[in-house]
This record gives C-alpha cells, sequence and structure tokens, in this order.
C-alpha cells in the first residue's frame, strides 16, 4: 500500500515538474522587459502603389483648349474676360489684339497709321492684312469691327456696316444679313448714352455700338476699342490724311471712363450669340487660322438664297426701376 503510494505521488511530482519546465522554457524565449510583438514587421520596402489613371482629352476639349489658349487675346486681356466672353467676342478680341499689335510695331518703324475717309490715304472695303500690305495705312471707326468681322468668317469685304450721320445702320440690308445671322441685333433708338446702358448692365465684352456717326466696341477689362478720334492720337500736320485734325493714330485701346465714347447716344448694338463659333481667328502668333471647334453642322454663317433674307431685331427694353436707380 505505501509502495502504491509512493509511486502515485512521483507520478505527480514528475508530472507538475514537466509542465513547470514547459512553462519555463517559454518564458526564457522572451527578454525581460520586451514587449510580445503582436503584429507582422514592417517592412523596408515601399508597397506598390496603383498609378494614376492617364487622363485623356476628347477632341472637342483639345479643340476648346487651342481655342482659349492658342490665341493672340490670351494674355493681352484679363482672364476673367476671356474665360467667360462668348466664343464670337474671343475670336474678335483675338484679331483686335492682333490689330493693335501690328499698330504698334509700324509706329515703332515710323510709320503714320491715319484717320482717313479718302481711299487715296487708307484703303476701303478690304481686310486688314491686305490694308497692311497696301501701303496705305489707316482707316476710320468702322474699320476695325469691319476687318473683325470680317476675319471671322462672318461676312465679305466688299460690304461694311457703320452709323451714319443721321444714326442710320448703314449696311443694314447688305451687310446686316450677315450680321443677324451670328448677332443679336438691338435697336437703341438713340435714347441712351453708352454710360446709361452700362450703368444699368446692359453692356458685355464684345458688344459693337453704332451711334450717329461712329462706331466702337466695348471689349472688357473697362476698355474701348475703336479707330475714330475716340482713339488715341496726336494731330501731324504732315500727315497723308484727309483729316481736318490731322490725326495720326496712337493706340485703338482706350480706357473707358475717361473717353469721349462714353457721352455717344448709341442707336444700335450688336452682340454675338452665345452658340456662334467663328470659323477663323487669330491664333498665338497672329496667323488667322481655322478655328478647330468649328464645324459645317453647327455653322451660323448667312448663306446668300439658303435661308432668311432679312435681318431680326430687337428693340432694346430698359428697366424703368434700373434706369431710376442706376440712370
Amino acid at each position: 500500500m505505501q509502495t502504491k503510494t509512493y509511486y502515485i505521488i512521483s507520478a505527480a511530482v514528475l508530472a507538475a515538474a514537466a509542465v513547470l519546465a514547459a512553462l519555463l522554457g517559454i518564458a526564457g524565449a522572451v527578454n525581460v522587459g520586451e514587449d510580445v510583438p503582436t503584429e507582422a514587421p514592417v517592412s523596408s520596402e515601399a508597397p506598390e502603389t496603383t498609378p494614376e489613371p492617364e487622363v485623356t482629352e476628347t477632341p472637342a476639349e483639345a479643340a476648346a483648349r487651342a481655342f482659349r489658349y492658342d490665341n493672340y487675346a490670351n494674355g493681352r486681356m484679363s482672364d476673367e474676360v476671356l474665360d467667360n466672353c462668348s466664343m464670337g467676342t474671343l475670336g474678335l478680341l483675338s484679331c483686335y489684339m492682333y490689330y493693335e499689335d501690328c499698330l504698334q510695331a509700324g509706329i515703332a518703324r515710323g510709320e503714320k497709321w491715319v484717320y482717313s475717309s479718302n481711299a487715296k490715304y487708307a484703303k476701303k472695303l478690304s481686310t486688314f492684312d491686305e490694308m497692311v500690305s497696301s501701303g496705305k495705312r489707316g482707316g476710320t471707326c468702322k474699320s476695325t469691327s469691319n476687318w473683325g468681322f470680317i476675319d471671322l468668317g462672318i461676312k465679305p469685304a466688299k460690304l461694311d456696316f457703320y452709323g451714319n450721320g443721321d444714326g442710320y445702320f448703314a449696311g443694314f440690308d447688305t451687310a446686316g444679313k450677315y450680321l443677324s445671322a451670328v448677332c443679336s441685333i438691338y435697336y437703341v433708338k438713340g435714347t441712351y448714352t453708352f454710360a446709361t446702358l452700362f450703368k444699368c448692365g446692359y453692356v458685355e465684352p464684345g458688344d459693337v455700338f453704332l451711334c450717329a456717326t461712329h462706331n466702337f466696341t466695348y471689349i472688357g477689362d473697362d476698355k474701348f476699342f475703336g479707330s475714330g478720334h475716340d482713339s488715341m492720337w496726336h494731330s501731324d500736320p504732315s500727315a497723308p490724311t484727309d483729316d481736318g485734325q490731322k490725326a495720326v493714330y496712337d493706340s485703338w485701346i482706350m480706357d473707358r471712363e475717361s473717353n469721349r465714347d462714353m457721352n455717344y447716344y448709341v442707336v444700335w448694338q450688336l452682340r454675338f450669340k452665345k452658340d456662334y463659333v467663328p470659323r477663323y481667328y487669330r491664333n498665338a502668333e497672329g496667323e488667322l487660322v481655322q478655328n478647330p471647334m468649328w464645324s459645317s453642322e453647327i455653322a451660323m454663317e448667312y448663306v446668300p438664297g439658303s435661308g432668311a433674307d432679312s435681318v431680326v431685331y430687337t428693340t432694346l427694353r430698359i428697366d424703368p426701376r434700373v434706369l431710376k436707380e442706376k440712370g
């Protein structure tokens, strides 16, 4: 009986000793004071990243970007104007800024670009490039807007438009058909000055104004563009011109507030339609190029014999409450 008990106790002691040894072995494998790692070790190699998908422009987006940035007006007008104006205005500004730079280059060469209504001194019914190459460098208040509308592909060079001495829209039944296709034409009746229209919010960049004996364009950035006696000029008695004031141009860009255009009574106002895309414009090098946004499917140009043959215009209605408040 004692022998059995001894063996049983011995077996229990040995089992307990084995358990204790196992526990001591585990404890010996871990350094004292060191936390047992619970996560996989961080690799020193950089994790693989998924490459960003390549952004590609659609043909339409590429064309719109080219028209906006490969444009002679880019950098010469504020981004606020260029990013928000109509496509027609953007095309017209590309031409206007090119004309101004050509004028400045001519002045630097000692050339005299004159105000003249006489074909002897300034080439008439021509494109801007033809005028420059003719050697008869100059024009009148109607010249810049007519050059621009020719360059954009709106009307033929043989037809011009302007406000005559009675305030009548000269060229209404001829050039007017071409203008009406791409512009909203407002009849202002000569009731309000440009200053009143501007204060009341009826003026946008690119608007062309016809007054009695005068034309000019508001281009935004508080600037006018025009080639009449409203421009910057000086008198030169030796200048080749029929003008009584012997005006020689210094610039076709003028500040709004200090200009005589503010006080002209507007008879007609032309504004490009939002959907109009000009066929041509001046690119960053000043070349007259086809607009990548233009296509025959969206063309709005007037083609004789193919559609409406009359000029469409609207009488401009000014809210009397706005006129009282701001006019």
